[in-house]
């Protein structure tokens, strides 16, 4: 028969258990509210900072340039981005939140 021995708390611990808790309530709140943290966090930087451009999006969100590619490829599939001609650069793309898309983040921070 094994006895457990249970040993005192270390100093700390009740720290560790309530980040844990708080990185749990996170995970399901963003998931609950249809996005994961990388697309909410793309999609508030668009909200805030207007449209941009891919690669720059993903410099800033520090991500790989593919990465963020399949990132705004489903977001535009959900519709909350779009991409757009760049109007000073005939030549260039930018990615843009839609109405959508700002819906969307106006629902998560209420939620929030």
């Amino acid at each position: 028969m094994h006895e457990w021995v249970t040993e005192d708390p270390e100093p700390g611990d009740d720290l560790v258990v309530a980040v844990e808790d708080l990185v749990r309530h996170v995970r399901r709140s963003s998931l609950a509210g249809g996005l994961s943290l990388a697309t909410a966090s793309a999609l508030g930087r668009l909200g805030r900072e207007g449209p941009q451009r891919l690669t720059d999006l993903a410099r800033d969100e520090g991500v790989s340039q593919p990465n963020m590619t399949q990132l705004v490829n489903r977001m535009e599939r959900d519709g909350t981005a779009r991409r757009v001609a760049d109007a000073r650069d005939g030549r260039g793309v930018l990615v843009e939140i839609t109405a959508h898309g700002r819906a969307v983040l106006r629902r998560r921070h209420a939620e929030r």
